[in-house]
């Protein structure tokens, strides 16, 4: 699905061939999943931030079109903190807007020194209040971000993309696109939004920002004798 120039460009796009399950207790079908890596002239840590930092959230995503945050909660065994968090996304023009709600978590793997950021939607949740467009059609994703760490100014992420949007695609062709679309954006975002981010922040981690509140339950409860800032 990368096309021939992409390589020089920093970033690659691909879509698999298996098929696989989204969440087979509610019924949904096996769909593919989508895979983006590339290479990115910021920090690690750089990179963690605009992803997660709410200023730039609204240029961030290319289908986004309304998102609404829930406060932290809980897993139901403890285990993780997370975020909760609504949002509507507009795939193509004639389509029409899909939702979901989804838990979100960031973790540190010291081994690995990486950044893994995860999303997957979720129910149970009183979705009517948060509502923007009329009747909009349900979707289900698991999404994961992964940013490892090649030098001070340098990264690499894996991001990939399993998703059910709930549409008549046999061919998968209208997916293909929406991926490569997604892949372009994911690299073109990263690099333009980081660097504005630099220029006006430096460093500084976001304010009061919940997904990375969840970062740093996880450090003190699974890494307390480290600091996912200093351990490279």
């Amino acid at each position: 699905m990368t096309k021939k120039y992409d390589r020089a460009k920093g970033y690659y796009s691909y879509v698999s061939c298996s098929k696989y399950e989204t969440d087979p207790e509610k019924g949904l079908p096996p769909g593919k999943a989508g895979k983006f890596v590339g290479v990115l002239p910021l920090s690690a840590l750089q990179a963690l931030y605009v992803l997660l930092d709410r200023e730039y959230r609204p240029r961030w995503e290319p289908f986004m079109k309304h998102h609404v945050e829930i406060d932290n909660y809980q897993g139901r065994d403890g285990e993780y903190d997370q975020t909760v968090s609504y949002a509507e996304i507009k795939l193509l023009f004639f389509l029409r807007t899909r939702y979901s709600a989804g838990n979100t978590t960031v973790m540190y793997d010291s081994a690995r020194r990486c950044y893994i950021w995860i999303s997957k939607t979720t129910t149970g949740i009183d979705i009517e209040p948060l509502k923007k467009k009329k009747n909009p059609i349900p979707a289900a994703f698991i999404s994961v971000h992964v940013i490892y760490k090649i030098s001070d100014t340098k990264c690499r992420y894996v991001a990939t993309t399993h998703a059910f949007l709930n549409m008549k695609d046999p061919t998968d062709s209208m997916l293909k696109i929406l991926f490569r679309k997604r892949g372009k954006h994911l690299f073109e975002n990263w690099v333009k939004l980081g660097t504005e981010r630099i220029q006006k922040y430096g460093d500084k981690r976001p304010a009061d920002n919940k997904e990375l509140d969840t970062l740093d339950v996880f450090m003190k409860k699974y890494l307390p004798n480290e600091d996912s800032v200093k351990t490279w």
